[in-house]
């Protein structure tokens, strides 16, 4: 069984191989330009909201609705943080807050690491992340050295662990925060930045990494949240503020932090609507008696508020790194979800923008730079009509960035039937059952914490940066010359191939899969213990547990 072949084990004589070889990238260059200091001011930039891209290395001469890290955590002037991910690269991600001298032992050594640059956040920063992915706690194992679901007891044990390390290293303003996860993972993106005047909310999708934050091409919401000068009664919370305290809460973010600044900003100048993916388990009242206050369902009713009625005549442009098993009662579900319940695969107003194999190896950083990126799609389960239709419902990915980033994005872009979006949805979720659950019989909650947002079409034009309402658009539009040919295939990550010269990965039961990974991936299996995972499930987590080639840090 093969997992991505380590950068260091690519022979020249490989790399030529590839087609239209990538110019050269100088990553010490891209860093340095990037990351210039910004001026120091804490206006609410974000207070009529806005709609971003990624500024990739391609895009920093142009940088017309694009936005960078540092430009949006302003770190000189934050109160407090909270963040969340599914995976936190910590020793990138965490120098982009306020951040006083490391933390030393007596020996002079810094703890937790063997170089100086664990520093100190001079504010509260709170980090959300799903347990699984925390590298610094030892996971139990049994006595045939296999790993065991975490039980009640040792998830407490395990967050107490991981709390006091971090804490150890980065002083007791810093947090670390573990929603209980029974099953699915906690997939959510967003931040909440605190400023004396007024707080941000961010909502991306892309992960707390190098690869998705500089590398990749993703979609990034940003709002500025005034201030109020009086504390709003509970009673008085806007449906975006009551949705987005309750999706904290999940994420496990302190009462005392929630309560810090529940009711006193002014939400009522959301741009949006909040579209929030979580388990039953983690919710509560009234959430978690109302059927329709997550996902799919959560999506429809959203969508039935731009529209008093349903319009036949919508057509979408999908965008997700991770599809899911696409069957066709599946795309029906979120047809109807979406706000096109007539729509059929048939009739070509269904576009999915997904990567080939070529596509990738054409890409900034080739196949090394593809491993959360995957197709999970079972094509040879398909009956002859629906693969065809499907198939010809396929386009290839292309950045519009001229060095070819490949992408993190989870974009749902509906049009009206002249062409201009009736919304976009930019979040967290993948186009998979797993991240909004199924409206199908019997009907199916998510699995996953997501987050999201839907933007109206109408409020586009005033979010960007353009005159051109494109430019919250990463890629190239499909058309004609990106659609797939016969020969062309969605890509999948090597995470997935066992046998990339046939299809037995991808006709693969779900539990053969995931014997087959867990042969390579030490704790795998563990993580599921009796439940019955579906195969994107399995390969969420997959795909980020791999430790990345020695000497690279942008492979993940």
């Amino acid at each position: 069984m093969s997992l991505k072949r380590p950068a260091s084990e690519l022979e020249d004589s490989d790399r030529d191989k590839r087609p239209n070889k990538r110019p050269a990238f100088d990553f010490g260059a891209f860093l340095s330009s990037s990351l210039q200091p910004l001026p120091k001011t804490a206006t609410d930039l974000y207070k009529n909201g806005a709609l971003r891209i990624t500024r990739t290395p391609g895009r920093l001469e142009e940088r017309v609705n694009t936005v960078a890290l540092d430009e949006i955590i302003l770190h000189e002037y934050l109160n407090s943080v909270f963040v969340a991910s599914f995976y936190i690269e910590d020793d990138y991600f965490f120098k982009f807050f306020p951040l006083k001298e490391p933390n030393f032992t007596n020996d002079g050594r810094a703890i937790l690491s063997h170089d100086s640059t664990r520093y100190r956040p001079s504010c509260k920063v709170y980090i959300s992340r799903d347990i699984n992915m925390d590298s610094c706690w030892p996971r139990p194992s049994g006595n045939n050295g296999t790993t065991s679901p975490l039980s009640d007891a040792q998830f407490a044990s395990a967050v107490e662990h991981s709390q006091k390390m971090y804490q150890n290293a980065y002083g007791a303003n810093f947090v670390a925060c573990y929603p209980r996860m029974k099953a699915g993972c906690s997939h959510s993106k967003i931040m909440l930045l605190e400023h004396s005047q007024f707080l941000r909310v961010v909502i991306t999708s892309a992960n707390m990494m190098k690869l998705d934050t500089e590398l990749g091409d993703n979609q990034w919401f940003i709002q500025d949240f005034k201030r109020l000068p009086n504390i709003l009664p509970k009673s008085k919370y806007s449906s975006f503020e009551t949705r987005l305290w309750e999706h904290a809460k999940a994420l496990a973010a302190p009462t005392a932090f929630i309560d810090s600044l529940a009711g006193r900003f002014d939400f009522s100048t959301a741009k949006g609507t909040l579209v929030i993916s979580q388990p039953k388990n983690l919710s509560t009242r009234p959430f978690a008696q109302d059927e329709n206050a997550f996902g799919i369902f959560r999506m429809k009713q959203a969508v039935k508020q731009i529209f008093k009625k349903q319009s036949s005549q919508l057509s979408f442009e999908i965008c997700s790194a991770s599809l899911g098993h696409l069957r066709k009662e599946v795309v029906q579900n979120f047809l109807d979800a979406l706000g096109a319940p007539d729509c059929t695969l048939t009739e070509r107003r269904l576009k999915f923008v997904f990567p080939t194999r070529t596509n990738v190896q054409q890409s900034l950083l080739g196949e090394e730079g593809a491993c959360n990126v995957s197709c999970h799609t079972r094509w040879s389960a398909l009956d002859e009509a629906t693969r065809e239709s499907l198939h010809s419902s396929f386009y290839q990915y292309r950045s519009c960035d001229p060095m070819r980033p490949l992408f993190h994005l989870k974009s749902i872009l509906a049009l009206d039937e002249t062409g201009f979006p009736a919304y976009i949805y930019v979040g967290s979720a993948n186009f998979s059952i797993n991240a909004w659950g199924s409206a199908s019989s019997p009907r199916k909650a998510p699995s996953n914490m997501e987050c999201g947002i839907i933007v109206e079409g109408s409020r586009i034009t005033s979010m960007v940066e353009s005159s051109n309402w494109e430019t919250i658009l990463p890629y190239t539009r499909p058309c004609k010359e990106l659609l797939y040919t016969d020969a062309d295939r969605a890509w999948v990550t090597h995470a997935y191939s066992i046998d990339e010269t046939t299809s037995e990965t991808r006709d693969m039961d779900a539990r053969k899969l995931l014997d087959e990974l867990s042969r390579v991936i030490p704790g795998l299996k563990g993580i599921f213990g009796n439940a019955n995972p579906d195969r994107q499930t399995i390969m969420e987590f997959a795909m980020h547990l791999q430790s990345p080639p020695e000497n690279s840090h942008w492979v993940y």
